[in-house]
């Protein structure tokens, strides 16, 4: 009976950490999505624009992730990745905005990376 119970408190303790793990994937993918809106609005996109950005940005998105996953904790080779890809993302972008839209893009990107503060070392 205690082994019985025993393991039902294991399984009920595991499923809770994993529909915590699904719900703060869940909120990132919504909260990106919210930024994306924000800045097609913010950056006054016509609908074509809109597109194409949305698109060049989950595009860059997915990448980055797979990139990632790929080469697992090296930091440094997945910050020179990053740069390419960024560089990547960032050509495409100016051929979708203007250019007053690309500058206001890149110093609404600069806010953002300053707003999340000093990352420490993990």
């Amino acid at each position: 009976m205690k082994k019985l119970i025993g393991l039902f408190l294991i399984l009920f303790l595991s499923s809770t950490v994993l529909i915590a793990q699904e719900n703060r994937t869940a909120k990132r993918g919504a909260d990106m999505k919210a930024m994306q809106e924000r800045m097609i609005s913010e950056l006054k996109l016509d609908e074509k624009q809109a597109a194409e950005y949305q698109k060049i940005s989950d595009e860059f998105r997915s990448k980055m992730q797979s990139e990632r996953e790929k080469m697992g904790g090296d930091r440094q080779a997945i910050f020179e990745k990053m740069k390419t890809l960024r560089a990547e993302r960032d050509e495409k972008l100016k051929a979708v905005l203007s250019e007053e839209q690309f500058k206001q893009l890149q110093e609404k990107e600069k806010q953002m990376q300053g707003n999340r503060g000093p990352r420490g070392g993990r």
